[in-house]
C-alpha cells in the first residue's frame, strides 16, 4: 500500500471512531432523557392521582360546609322563635302587672 492509501485508511478509521463515539454519546443521552421522562410521567400519574383525591376530599368538606350552615340558619331561626315567645311571655306579664296595679290603685282611689 502506498502512503495515501495507508493515510486515508487512517482518517477514515479515525473519522468512523469519532463518529461512533458520537452516535454511543447521542445514544446515552437518549436513554436518560428517556429515563427522564418516564420518571417525570410516574410523577405526572401519582400527582393526578392526589388532586382526585383532594377534589374528593374538597367536596366532601364544601358538603359539610353547606350541611352546617343550614343546620347553623335553622337553630338561628329556632333560636329567634323561642326569644320572641319569651318576650311575649314577658310583655304579656307585664301587661298583668299593669293591669294589678291599675284595678290597686282604682281601688285604692275609691
Amino acid at each position: 500500500m502506498t502512503k495515501i492509501k495507508v493515510y486515508v485508511k487512517c482518517c477514515c478509521l479515525f473519522l468512523i471512531r469519532n463518529h461512533l463515539t458520537a452516535c454511543f454519546s447521542v445514544c446515552a443521552k437518549v436513554y436518560e432523557l428517556e429515563k427522564a421522562k418516564r420518571a417525570l410521567e410516574s410523577t405526572l400519574e401519582e400527582q393526578k392521582t392526589q388532586i382526585e383525591e383532594l377534589e374528593d376530599q374538597l367536596q366532601i368538606t364544601e358538603d359539610t360546609k353547606l350541611r352546617l350552615e343550614v343546620n347553623m340558619q335553622a337553630l338561628k331561626a329556632q333560636l329567634d322563635r323561642e326569644l320572641q315567645a319569651k318576650d311575649e311571655q314577658a310583655d304579656e306579664g307585664k301587661r298583668a302587672v299593669l293591669r294589678q296595679v291599675r284595678l290597686s290603685s282604682t281601688s285604692a282611689a275609691s
